[in-house]
């Protein structure tokens, strides 16, 4: 009998990177024989309806459950009342990828309430926890689970880049996630004006801000996200993720740059990179920043593909089918 997977995600489609992250799991999964049934969230729903569908989900998983060949996967998600009692029903894996008590301004006043009440349910009566990060494990693993550390992976690579590389500088981020360090950021623009920058994501221009390297693409998604990242020569990661309270990240934004060939500055510890020579940590302060260290680090990459430097064990392929196997033991 063939192995099925219940991947609960609760995510809606607005949540590009995430969605792209879950499908490219999914797809690899499913190249190794398992069947997946994906179940996401109802979106454009209102709240009620919303928690509803998913207490109706974990009924349905947890209380009748489809064989004893199917697998649950659950991806980190605020607990409601009794889902602790529901997962402790059936085995099931769980996927933790950030602190939420460190993001909780991110969450409904709702939501807060629901995460102070029932936090750590759903982690508690996991049978196995992923997480994207060693610091994560040691934060919240349990020594009576199976843990495991897999950050996220690196997709299909897109064509190498031609060389000389030009001087297009990206920066995908959210305005509303003060980890993203956009305010870092603009130290950036305003200190190298020899490049040009380019802003995807939920980012608005700063009234006051004159600098004319810089240029506000949106929102961006399918083809004109592929067609703009294919443009572009360097790339800036989160810069301060000091305030998500972590210091070590893996990066859903970061594995898209590599996939784009993008040599990459940014202010943290990755989990997967940050012994590559293609990724530059720098200070989060900006007093601190070392701009000549900066510029210096992009010409070097001018004539090189970062391509030519990864680890295959990096690849979806190698990482997912590895933790499918697992789920699935």
């Amino acid at each position: 009998m063939v192995k099925k997977v219940i991947y609960i995600s609760f995510i809606c489609k607005h949540h590009i990177g995430v969605r792209k992250k879950i499908e490219e799991q999914v797809n690899e999964w499913r190249n190794t024989g398992i069947e997946v049934l994906v179940v996401n969230d109802l979106c454009g729903y209102g709240a009620i309806i919303k928690y509803l569908y998913r207490y109706y989900t974990f009924i349905k998983f947890f209380l009748f459950r489809c064989s004893s060949d199917s697998f649950v996967y659950i991806r980190q998600t605020v607990s409601l009342p009794l889902f602790g009692v529901f997962s402790r029903l059936r085995k099931y894996s769980y996927e933790v990828n950030a602190d939420i008590s460190k993001e909780a301004s991110t969450l409904s006043i709702f939501q807060k309430i629901l995460f102070l009440l029932f936090k750590d349910s759903l982690l508690k009566n996991a049978d196995k926890v992923f997480f994207v990060t060693e610091e994560l494990k040691s934060r919240y693993q349990n020594s009576s689970k199976f843990n495991y550390v897999f950050p996220n992976c690196l997709k299909k690579l897109g064509s190498k880049k031609k060389l000389p590389r030009g001087r297009d500088i990206v920066f995908v981020g959210n305005e509303n996630q003060k980890w993203q360090g956009v305010d870092i950021f603009y130290e950036f623009v305003k200190a190298l004006p020899m490049f040009n920058f380019h802003v995807v994501g939920n980012i608005s221009r700063p009234l006051n801000f004159n600098c004319h390297n810089i240029v506000f693409h949106g929102i961006l998604d399918g083809t004109d996200y592929f067609n703009l990242m294919s443009e572009m020569d360097f790339a800036i990661g989160t810069l301060a993720f000091y305030r998500s309270g972590l210091s070590e990240g893996s990066a859903l934004k970061v594995r898209d740059y590599v996939a784009f060939d993008l040599p990459i500055v940014a202010g943290y510890f990755d989990t997967d990179f940050s012994a590559s020579p293609f990724y530059l940590t720098v200070s989060t302060n900006p007093l601190d920043l070392d701009i000549e260290k900066i510029q210096d680090f992009f010409l070097q990459w001018e004539r090189k593909s970062i391509h030519d430097y990864l680890d295959k064990a990096n690849f979806c392929k190698n990482r997912e089918s590895l933790r499918v196997q697992l789920i699935c033991c």
